[in-house]
């Protein structure tokens, strides 16, 4: 997702931390100048898992390019076996219009 105002960067980042307590502060983000780009791998069945967001380019029309790696445990690795959800959220330079997100899955080997 690409986040644009307060009010919407506050119910994701709420999203994002409900597990944890504390709950962290929110990140302060101008949206004069900023938007803020959060990329999620989703409920994985087991540890292991991750999600890093590789780059955001802007492109010549009114769209940015979001890239990013999901990496994944190898076959007989071992991993927590607990439910978890890889996020990776970063601050940008005001991006275009529309975003176009280009996903990338590793096996990381044991």
């Amino acid at each position: 997702r690409v986040v644009g105002d307060a009010a919407a960067w506050r119910a994701e980042w709420e999203t994002i931390v409900s597990p944890m307590a504390p709950t962290p502060a929110l990140p302060a983000v101008d949206f004069g100048r900023e938007s803020v780009v959060i990329v999620g791998a989703g409920t994985r069945s087991s540890g292991g898992w991750s999600v890093r967001i590789d780059g955001v380019d802007a492109g010549a029309r009114d769209e940015a390019t979001v890239r990013y790696t999901v990496s994944g445990p190898g076959a007989g690795c071992m991993t927590t076996q607990a439910l978890t959800s890889p996020v990776h959220v970063v601050r940008v330079a005001r991006p275009r219009l529309r975003a176009r997100f280009v996903a990338r899955e590793v096996t990381t080997p044991c």
